[in-house]
């Protein structure tokens, strides 16, 4: 059992109530932890110069020595940083919306004077991010691209994600036409520029072969002489869509 007698109060206790230290003769402090609390209580302006000192008398050391513990504690460092940033969400984000509502008019205008001050390069990057977005995300670029073309023309929009899941699904994941396992689109039954709508009941899954045969042209004209023509296919598009 390794005891040690505190320098302050005298008292010889166990090392367990030592702070270690690497510079101190037997590697622990000279004071025991409860004295050194209540020095640290007494001295604390005292002791926050001297480290204030300390730092710019050492500044190279001391970054040198961050840098090196950063490399060798980046795994637990990460996890902290995910914590803290876990623990502390709901209070930053009042706290940002609190000063967003206090400083609205001076922020907006600093926003519109970057914007202004770097409108080309903004359009540049907003124009590569959205390319680079549409070819990661090819079904959602067509699914809001069909969308717009909707509202544009006044027609209805009302399709969603899972509505056109399930319309794949009752299709067995088949183009509508050919019957084929291909990559699918979303087909207008009622072509668009004929007052089709973007709704559940107008959409249908087709490859692209199918679709570009399609395209503008009425169903009832351009599927019977389809290379592709099926009675039972045609009788399920019309089912399920309630024709």
């Amino acid at each position: 059992m390794k005891i040690k007698a505190c320098h302050r109060c005298k008292k010889e206790l166990h090392v367990n109530y030592f702070y270690k230290s690497r510079d101190r003769k037997g590697g622990f402090q000279e004071k025991c932890k409860t004295c050194l609390k209540e020095y640290n209580e007494k001295n604390k302006e005292k002791i926050r110069e001297y480290q204030k000192q300390y730092r710019e008398q050492n500044k190279e050391i001391a970054k040198e020595y961050n840098k090196d513990y950063r490399e060798k504690n980046q795994e637990k460092l990460s996890e902290q940083k995910k914590k803290y940033f876990q623990e502390t969400k709901n209070e930053r984000q009042k706290k940002q919306k609190e000063y967003y509502e206090i400083n609205k008019e001076d922020i907006e205008l600093k926003k519109r004077e970057y914007y202004l001050q770097n409108r080309e390069k903004i359009l540049a990057y907003t124009k590569e991010w959205r390319k680079e977005w549409a070819a990661k995300n090819k079904e959602k670029t067509r699914f809001y691209n069909n969308k717009y073309r909707a509202q544009k023309r006044n027609l209805p929009s009302t399709l969603t994600k899972e509505q056109w899941m399930n319309i794949k699904i009752s299709f067995d994941y088949k183009c509508a036409y050919c019957g084929m396992e291909k990559l699918l689109e979303q087909e207008h039954f009622i072509p668009l520029s004929k007052g089709g709508e973007y709704t559940k009941n107008n959409i249908i899954p087709a490859c692209r072969s199918c679709n570009s045969s399609k395209r503008d042209k009425k169903f009832f004209e351009w599927y019977p002489s389809y290379e592709y023509y099926s009675k039972q296919r045609e009788n399920k598009v019309i089912r399920l869509l309630n024709y």
